[in-house]
């Protein structure tokens, strides 16, 4: 699957564009990953708009944690309902010189969205280092940010299994791994490929999977 990204970039209104690709677009114009006249191949962002919003949400904001200068995942974090930013919000803070981070344009802003903003990505940052990520993402859930409630508002009760599973998931990995973030999120990555090419390698047979590597996100 590609996207042309000169038909994305060039869109005027980021509400004309279909509400499953808004996201993308926004991210695409923003990180400075579009080329004007070249087309970006999107396979796995495909895949990922085809997972569950609320994973999606929760996961933006765990790779932001582990990595604050990947600009994809924070531009996702902030127009999810963890982040709370509009599509104009994004559009209006976005803009920054090319050599300039995402993370490190909106710390240095002095405007009171994304003074409030990097308040709350600093106290996310700071749990990092001792925080387990079953941990985080409890407090991802129930504390300050009241991840689970802005979901489930925004996405529907329907919500609350993914994100269950994905807490399954972490406690899963923390019983079985020395517990890290980093080391979370590359376990979980590990385990989707590994489901594609079990799915691949299938032929015509039907099989039911009731579990995401054993995680129960399918």
């Amino acid at each position: 699957m590609a996207f042309d990204l000169d038909l994305l970039t060039s869109t005027p209104d980021i509400r004309t564009v279909a509400p499953v690709h808004a996201r993308l677009v926004c991210a695409l114009r923003y990180t400075h990953l579009a080329r004007k006249g070249r087309s970006f191949c999107c396979d796995d962002l495909a895949d990922q708009l085809g997972a569950p919003l609320a994973v999606k949400d929760l996961l933006a904001a765990l790779r932001f944690a582990a990595q604050p200068r990947d600009d994809l995942s924070l531009a996702n974090l902030l127009v999810s309902p963890l982040g709370g930013w509009s599509q104009d919000d994004l559009l209006e803070h976005g803009l920054r010189d090319k050599s300039v981070g995402l993370w490190d344009h909106i710390r240095r802003s002095d405007a009171p969205l994304c003074m409030a903003t990097a308040d709350r990505l600093r106290a996310l940052l700071a749990r990092v280092d001792y925080e387990h990520p079953q941990a985080l993402l409890h407090w991802l859930l129930t504390g300050p940010w009241d991840g689970r409630r802005k979901l489930v508002a925004r996405l529907g009760r329907e919500a609350n299994d993914p994100i269950d599973e994905l807490v399954g998931a972490a406690f899963a990995y923390c019983a079985e791994h020395t517990p890290s973030l980093q080391g979370f999120l590359n376990w979980f990555d590990a385990s989707d490929e590994e489901l594609k090419r079990e799915a691949a390698g299938s032929g015509d047979a039907v099989r039911v999977l009731t579990a995401h590597g054993s995680k129960g996100l399918q």
